[in-house]
């Protein structure tokens, strides 16, 4: 039987107790399930320590950042606006229609702006039909492109996704508050509802007196509680940034927060008129109208037939 040596070491009682605590803190963090997959067996032999986060000491260097590259892709869009505004003028109507124009040498490299306008156009036919970005690099969506032009060449998915679309948001964000500017006789609807990730979604958009909407905000609210005065917070930052005297009335629904919330609006903003969403109303009185007796009775079977033709695969054949 082989011996073994012990050596012993003396250990003060602050000592024990800290290694104690250590150890039971250890076993804490073990307990917990990590996530994701299991470590590569080649980490048995080494030491893992985390990264250090690469936070910034100025905690405004990123706001002021982010502030200065919005203001130069609004000067960007400025010029670019004077430019074609200016170009409009000398080319001739003849010019303007005729493809050859456009299309003198497929092979030949495009300019730089010509580039540019096809990327912004890619970028918000994407946003506006809900494509998911990694279509941009799929060859069959590449060849598509190269058969229409063979000299041009697509934008990256990081590239698409990133810079292009950040550039449209600030773009139409500036639109849009220059539009606000001169505007007057606003209204101002919001409505909340819960997306199939389960997460809590409230949308705030502007309707001006010539029948313009604008969604002008988009917040996710689904860690906090949904009370009066989180929604009159929220409305009041829309109303201090355009302006409340810009406003002549709020639509919503009729819950209780928003009932609560019209309340603190008119004691603060009398002039503002408190509507209620009258397409909520009839949806609410539709609702109790197929409940009752022989309504609900007849959507019943109409539900039936729907499902059957839905689901047979001789009834689609049909």
């Amino acid at each position: 039987m082989a011996s073994h040596n012990f050596s012993y070491i003396s250990l003060d009682s602050s000592s024990i107790a800290l290694q104690d605590s250590s150890e039971e803190a250890e076993k804490e963090v073990c307990s917990k399930h990590p996530g994701g997959r299991p470590p590569d067996p080649v980490w048995d032999h080494f030491f893992a320590t985390p990264l250090k986060s690469a936070e910034c000491e100025d905690k405004n260097l990123d706001n002021k950042i982010r502030e200065k590259y919005q203001e130069i892709v609004i000067q960007r869009q400025k010029l670019k606006e004077k430019t074609q505004a200016s170009g409009s003028k000398n080319q001739s109507k003849k010019q303007k229609i005729n493809i050859n124009y456009y299309w003198k040498n497929e092979n030949q490299i495009l300019a730089g702006s010509k580039k540019e306008a096809v990327d912004h156009a890619i970028i918000k036919a994407f946003a506006m039909c809900g494509l998911p970005f990694f279509i941009i690099e799929n060859p069959w969506f590449i060849n598509i492109l190269k058969s229409l032009r063979s000299s041009y060449t697509p934008p990256t998915r990081e590239y698409l996704a990133n810079t292009l679309l950040n550039e449209k948001v600030i773009k139409v964000n500036w639109k849009t508050k220059e539009y606000l500017k001169t505007a007057n006789n606003l209204t101002l609807g919001l409505d909340g509802w819960t997306n199939s990730q389960g997460t809590s979604i409230y949308n705030f958009m502007i309707k001006t007196s010539d029948h313009k909407e604008f969604l002008y905000a988009f917040h996710d609210l689904s860690y906090v509680n949904h009370t009066a005065n989180l929604l009159f917070d929220e409305i009041e930052k829309i109303l201090i940034k355009i302006g409340p005297e810009k406003f002549i009335g709020i639509i919503s629904d009729n819950a209780s927060a928003i009932s609560a919330t019209h309340r603190q609006i008119y004691q603060k903003y009398p002039f503002i008129f408190n509507l209620c969403c009258i397409v909520h109303f009839i949806n609410l009185i539709s609702q109790n109208i197929l409940k009752c007796g022989l309504s609900a009775h007849i959507l019943k079977y109409c539900n039936k037939i729907y499902h059957f033709f839905k689901a047979c695969h001789l009834a689609q054949v049909i």
